[in-house]
C-alpha cells in the first residue's frame, strides 16, 4: 500500500495559516487488501510535530469497515483537521499514517506547514444548509429557504476576558455592487474562552432574484478598533415546477 500523487487541500498550499483555522486534505490511497467481501479496513492517524519531527499532537480517527462498491484500486480520503488554539507561530509538519488492517501495512505521509502569528480575521464560513467553503462549488440556495451563514473569527483584544464585536452583513451582486444592507447588526459582548467566537446570520430569500451574489461579513473589533471584511459567494436558484 502507498499513495500516489497526493493532493493536500487548498488550504494547505499557503503560508497563512492561523491558529483556530481548519485544515481540509485530499488525498488518495492504493494498494490496500480487501476481504472476501471486497471490504477493506482502513485506520487514519494524524500527528503534529515540530520542526525537528518531536510530536505535539497526534489524533487517531479509524474509519472501520468500508465497502469497495465501485471496485476500484483507489480510495480517496477527505480528513478536516481545527489548527490547535494554542498552537505558537513556527514551522511544523502534519503527519498522516493510513494503516491497513487486513494486511498489517501502513503508510505515511509527511507535509510541511507554517504558522504566522494569530491576526484580527474571520478564518471560516459555512452555511448550515448549503456547502461549505472547502466544496469546490458554491453553495446553492432556492427562492423562498432560509439561508443560514456561520462566521468564525479569532485574534480580537479582549478586556478583562470580554469581547465586544459589532458584526454586519450586507448582500452585493456578482459584480460587488450593493444591493441591501441589513438594518440589523450583531452585537457581542460576552465572555469568551478560548480566543475563537461564531457569528450566527440568518437571511430569508423570499425577495431576491435567481442569479450569483454576495454576501459581505463586516466584523469591528470595538476594543482593539479594528475592522475586517470577508465576502462569501453563492447562488440561488429556482425551484422546478411539479406537473401533476
Amino acid at each position: 500500500m502507498h499513495t500516489p500523487k497526493s493532493l493536500f487541500g487548498k488550504e494547505i498550499k499557503t503560508d497563512y495559516l492561523l491558529p483556530n483555522q481548519t485544515i481540509y486534505a485530499t488525498f488518495s490511497v492504493k494498494g490496500f487488501t480487501e476481504d472476501e467481501n471486497r471490504s477493506y479496513w482502513i485506520d487514519l492517524e494524524w500527528h503534529w510535530l515540530d520542526n525537528q519531527g518531536n510530536t505535539i499532537l497526534e489524533d487517531v480517527m479509524g474509519l472501520d469497515r468500508q465497502i469497495n462498491i465501485f471496485q476500484s484500486e483507489v480510495m480517496p480520503v477527505y480528513m478536516k483537521y481545527p489548527i490547535p488554539d494554542d498552537i505558537k507561530p513556527g514551522k511544523y509538519i502534519i503527519k498522516i499514517i493510513v494503516l491497513d488492517k487486513i494486511a498489517g501495512k501502513k503508510v505515511k505521509k509527511e507535509i510541511p506547514i507554517k504558522v504566522k502569528p494569530k491576526e484580527f480575521a474571520i478564518t471560516n464560513v459555512w452555511f448550515v444548509n448549503g456547502k461549505d467553503e472547502a466544496s469546490e462549488t458554491e453553495p446553492r440556495f432556492v427562492l423562498y429557504e432560509t439561508m443560514t451563514l456561520f462566521s468564525k473569527i479569532v485574534g480580537f483584544e479582549k478586556e478583562d476576558n470580554f469581547v465586544h464585536l459589532t458584526i454586519k452583513f450586507e448582500l452585493l451582486d456578482k459584480s460587488g455592487n450593493l444591493i441591501y444592507e441589513y438594518p440589523k447588526i450583531i452585537e457581542v459582548k460576552q465572555e469568551v474562552e478560548p480566543e475563537v467566537t461564531y457569528i450566527e446570520g440568518k437571511f430569508s430569500l423570499d425577495c431576491w432574484k435567481r442569479g450569483e451574489f454576495k454576501i459581505k461579513v463586516t466584523v469591528e473589533d470595538r476594543i482593539g478598533q479594528k475592522t475586517i471584511t470577508k465576502l462569501v459567494p453563492f447562488e440561488i436558484v429556482q425551484l422546478d415546477t411539479l406537473t401533476l
